[in-house]
């Protein structure tokens, strides 16, 4: 029975679907971002975006991958690519009515997921004589996408992911979900949060750009979200807003915005009154410096607490006569103290975020061009604070992740992250070359870990038929910081700290839509 049933889940969506919301991967947006029709009805900063009223959307996805090494995609929701042969295989349904709108994608992974040796980490000196070996990276640099979620061989998962229940008054949205979402200018990362794991369960609230509370030309995006995203000694909740206005105008619109998350809870409190989602869900709405803080019950001291905030602060130009965005975003890690520290050392956790995307270029309209820069190394002042300025640097929150993978940046804190692409889009067919560099750990430990990848993307449309391949081929060398120097100098690396993978990926994706 179990036979049929998987058979049946990859061929008769055949035969079915188009969406009526913007998609969150990436991967979709910088090919479709400068289409007409995607402009005028979605923002690209934050997604999904629910569009067009009275709509009924059916859809399906089946990718067929080959992989020889580890699975270290990035930004892939709920798909996991282990070693050998898988597939992911999804409906999509979606009903967008006056007061209600309804989404969900049932969803099958399957993987050979075979058995990967893992490198030799460095020993840890637990005391003067004795000598531990450890079996992960150190601290924070352990929730990196290579971690591996499961040593099942093979895998093998299923569920419904995207799934979105929203009353709606005109273009307001309450409900629940489990929905992945993208706050952020970029389309590689995002310091806030991504689809770079699995959507987790929320209470959600939002307005979209094209709402009641607009200005003339101002439009007005707005995303709320909380729920429990994990378990330490009690449960702990992720909760948080992203915003956005944008002026337009009929060549140009220039948008400004802020996130700003919290991870909170996950341990006992002195006293009978405990941590709950609703005390989570309040904690966007607080005070921006300690000293504001240290009032309230569940704070200590000058007003710390155990929580981890983000903060994020973004712009956006975009030039319609030359096809041209232009970004930048600049983020912190938890509070400043006071003003006094505000004056000093504003940039104590700061992290940068630059980017440019162009359609048209060298006097050809088809060429699609891409660069964008994420600087999240350590500030050299960050260690004379007193307390830390590193990002996700609380364990008990799993260092900000989900099911063994982070929610926002996946390069990880102490890193730096450079992404290029120059292809082609025409009408029906896109080849896009793409060339990524990565690096972890560039203050903590010489030499840092490296990540160069070249990837291929080809996407092919015929009617409501996409066809894509995607191919890419990583270089990854220093993993788990086993290396020294004179490693380095000498080219003589550690056993197991260098590592090649190439992994393709084949998609066919079909979706149509029908009014009612």
């Amino acid at each position: 029975m179990k036979i049929y049933f998987n058979i049946l889940f990859l061929i008769i969506p055949y035969t079915l679907v188009s969406q009526n919301l913007s998609n969150v991967n990436p991967y979709n947006v910088f090919l479709y971002e400068f289409d007409k029709d995607y402009l005028s009805v979605s923002t690209t900063i934050i997604r999904p975006n629910i569009i067009n009223n009275n709509e009924i959307v059916l859809g399906f996805n089946s990718d067929l991958f080959i992989n020889n090494n580890i699975s270290n995609q990035e930004n892939m929701g709920v798909k996991y690519f282990g070693k050998g042969v898988g597939s992911y295989s999804s409906y999509f349904f979606s009903l967008n009515s006056k007061h209600l709108f309804i989404s969900a994608e049932p969803y099958i992974i399957s993987s050979e997921n075979l058995f990967v040796e893992e490198p030799s980490y460095p020993n840890e000196y637990r005391s003067q004589d004795i000598v531990s070996r450890e079996i992960e990276r150190p601290g924070v640099f352990q929730w990196l996408n290579d971690r591996p979620i499961s040593k099942s061989s093979p895998y093998k998962s299923h569920g419904i992911n995207d799934l979105q229940f929203y009353f709606k008054l005109k273009n307001l949205y309450l409900g629940i979900s489990n929905a992945n979402r993208w706050w952020g200018p970029g389309i590689h990362t995002s310091m806030a949060m991504s689809n770079n794991t699995s959507g987790f369960k929320h209470y959600f609230f939002g307005i979209n750009e094209h709402s009641p509370l607009k200005l003339k030309n101002l439009r007005l995006n707005f995303n709320y979200m909380v729920g429990e995203v994990g378990v330490y000694q009690t449960p702990f909740y992720f909760s948080g807003l992203a915003t956005s206005l944008t002026h337009k105008s009929k060549n140009e619109s220039i948008t400004i915005g802020f996130t700003r998350t919290y991870v909170s809870g996950g341990i006992e409190l002195n006293g009978s009154r405990q941590w709950t989602i609703i005390d989570a869900a309040l904690l966007p709405a607080e005070g921006l410096l300690l000293s504001s803080k240290k009032d309230l019950w569940y704070t200590k001291g000058k007003g710390i607490d155990r929580w981890d905030q983000i903060m994020t602060f973004f712009a956006e130009g975009y030039f319609k006569d030359h096809n041209l965005k232009v970004f930048f975003e600049i983020g912190f890690n938890d509070h400043l103290h006071n003003l006094a520290e505000l004056r000093a050392h504003w940039d104590v956790s700061a992290a940068y975020l630059y980017g440019v995307r162009k359609l048209g270029l060298f006097g050809n309209k088809n060429i699609l061009f891409g660069v964008e820069y994420l600087d999240m190394i350590q500030r050299t002042h960050s260690n004379h604070r007193g307390t830390t300025a590193t990002w996700f640097d609380e364990d008990i929150y799993n260092s900000n992740s989900y099911l063994g993978r982070r929610w926002s940046v996946h390069s990880g804190p102490d890193s730096d992250d450079f992404y290029f692409y120059l292809g082609y889009k025409g009408k029906k067919l896109s080849i896009v070359p793409i060339f990524n560099f990565e690096r972890h750990g560039v203050t903590y430990h010489f030499p840092p870990e490296v990540k160069i990848e070249t990837r291929i993307d080809i996407r092919y449309k015929h009617h409501d038929w996409n066809f894509n391949i995607h191919f890419e081929n990583e270089y990854f060398e220093n993993i788990g910081f086993s290396n020294s120097n004179d490693n380095i100098w000498l080219e003589t690396y550690n056993q197991g700290t260098i590592r090649r993978t190439k992994t393709l990926i084949f998609s066919v994706q079909k979706f149509m839509k029908t009014k009612y």
